[in-house]
Protein backbone atom coordinates (compact mmCIF):
# COMPACT_ATOMS: atom_id res chain seq x y z
CA UNK A 1 0.00 0.00 0.00
CA UNK A 2 2.81 2.39 0.89
CA UNK A 3 4.43 1.56 -2.44
CA UNK A 4 1.31 2.75 -4.28
CA UNK A 5 1.41 6.08 -2.42
CA UNK A 6 5.10 6.48 -3.16
CA UNK A 7 4.56 5.80 -6.86
CA UNK A 8 1.63 8.20 -7.01
CA UNK A 9 3.68 10.92 -5.30
CA UNK A 10 6.58 10.36 -7.70
CA UNK A 11 4.28 10.69 -10.70
CA UNK A 12 2.72 13.89 -9.38
CA UNK A 13 6.12 15.44 -8.67
CA UNK A 14 7.37 14.40 -12.10
CA UNK A 15 4.52 16.13 -13.89
CA UNK A 16 4.78 19.21 -11.68
CA UNK A 17 8.51 19.49 -12.43
CA UNK A 18 7.88 19.33 -16.16
CA UNK A 19 5.21 22.02 -15.91
CA UNK A 20 7.53 24.36 -14.02
CA UNK A 21 10.34 23.78 -16.51
CA UNK A 22 8.03 24.57 -19.42
CA UNK A 23 7.26 28.00 -17.97
CA UNK A 24 10.81 29.23 -18.44
CA UNK A 25 11.46 29.88 -22.10
CA UNK A 26 14.03 32.19 -23.60
CA UNK A 27 14.20 34.01 -26.93
CA UNK A 28 16.93 35.96 -28.71
CA UNK A 29 15.79 39.28 -30.15
CA UNK A 30 17.60 41.87 -32.24
CA UNK A 31 16.68 45.56 -32.42
CA UNK A 32 17.00 47.97 -35.35
CA UNK A 33 20.57 48.82 -34.34
CA UNK A 34 21.55 45.12 -34.56
CA UNK A 35 21.92 44.80 -30.77
CA UNK A 36 20.90 41.37 -29.46
CA UNK A 37 19.57 40.36 -26.08
CA UNK A 38 17.89 37.40 -24.41
CA UNK A 39 14.31 37.85 -23.24
CA UNK A 40 11.90 35.59 -21.36
CA UNK A 41 8.75 36.54 -23.25
CA UNK A 42 8.08 35.85 -26.91
CA UNK A 43 8.32 39.07 -28.93
CA UNK A 44 5.11 40.36 -30.46
CA UNK A 45 4.95 39.88 -34.24
CA UNK A 46 3.41 43.35 -34.64
CA UNK A 47 6.29 44.98 -32.73
CA UNK A 48 8.63 46.38 -35.37
CA UNK A 49 11.23 47.45 -32.80
CA UNK A 50 12.68 43.94 -32.35
CA UNK A 51 12.95 40.80 -34.45
CA UNK A 52 13.31 37.30 -33.07
CA UNK A 53 16.47 35.56 -34.26
CA UNK A 54 17.87 32.11 -33.58
CA UNK A 55 15.82 29.08 -32.68
CA UNK A 56 12.09 29.36 -32.03
CA UNK A 57 12.57 28.85 -28.29
CA UNK A 58 15.41 28.03 -25.88
CA UNK A 59 14.63 25.94 -22.82
CA UNK A 60 17.57 27.29 -20.80
CA UNK A 61 19.30 30.65 -20.63
CA UNK A 62 22.66 28.91 -21.13
CA UNK A 63 21.48 27.54 -24.49
CA UNK A 64 20.48 31.03 -25.59
CA UNK A 65 23.78 32.51 -24.40
CA UNK A 66 25.74 30.04 -26.54
CA UNK A 67 23.70 30.84 -29.66
CA UNK A 68 23.72 34.62 -29.14
CA UNK A 69 27.54 34.56 -29.37
CA UNK A 70 27.29 32.87 -32.77
CA UNK A 71 24.24 34.68 -34.20
CA UNK A 72 24.99 38.23 -33.09
CA UNK A 73 28.66 38.65 -33.86
CA UNK A 74 29.76 42.26 -34.07
CA UNK A 75 32.37 43.04 -36.75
Amino acid sequence: MKLNYALAAALILGFAGAAVAAQHQFFIVQDKDKNCRIVESKPDVADKQVVQVGKEVYQTREEAEVDIKVICVTP
